[in-house]
This record gives C-alpha cells, structure tokens and sequence, in this order.
C-alpha cells in the first residue's frame, strides 16, 4: 500500500451531547472517506481555581482514532501529520488553540492480541 495519502486533508467537524468532544470526519483532496475520530480537547482550569504555585498548563488535544481503514505502520506519521494540522486549524475557528496533540487507537490491543508470526 502506498504510505502517502492524497493530501490534503478536509475534516467535518460535529458538536456531541458531551461537553468539549467532538466528532471529525476526515476525506482526502478527492473526498473519499479517509478517517472517523473523535476529539477531546483537554482545557486547563483557571488560574484561580488551582495553587499558586501550580505549574502552568496549556490547552492540548487528545485525538481518538475510532476508524481509519487506510492507516498501516507504514503510514501511520504520513496520517497523523496532516490531520493533526486540519484538526487543529478547524478547532481554532471555535476559539481552541491546542499547543500539541495526542493520537490514541483503540484497536491496537485488538492488534497486540495477534500471535506474532515469525
């Protein structure tokens, strides 16, 4: 399989009935379905809700991978990159602007559970 996707990305982005969690949909530049994802942005307490000597924390981004049926080892960053850009400037247009982001799949322990072919 070829690790480049058809950049770039477009993401669909849907409020759900939880507070901060989103839902993305993410095609490529032919609009083809590429990924489904669901998106937690983790926004810190105000100063005055926490100690004084509290570090400070900055607004991040946990991504979870629900569907992506393209995604392989192999292209897994050629994935992430580009997404994680269009997640994040889609995001800024609701006033969030996370520092970094994280990506998390649920089915890799599905994939752990596979014996190991030698």
């Amino acid at each position: 399989m070829n690790s480049m996707f058809n950049t770039p990305f477009t993401v669909k982005l849907a409020r759900t009935l939880w507070l901060n969690a989103y839902r993305a949909q993410i095609t490529d530049a032919s609009g083809e379905y590429c990924a489904t994802l669901r998106l937690f942005p983790q926004i810190p307490l105000d100063r005055q809700d926490v100690p004084e000597n509290a570090p400070e924390a900055k607004l991040y981004l946990v991504i979870l991978v629900e569907d992506a049926p393209m995604l392989t080892d192999d292209n897994l960053v050629s994935f992430e990159t580009p997404v994680s850009v269009v997640v994040m400037e889609e995001l800024g247009k609701l006033g969030m602007y996370p520092d970094s982001c994280q990506f998390v799949y649920p089915n890799l322990m599905t994939e752990l559970e596979q014996p190991i072919q030698q």
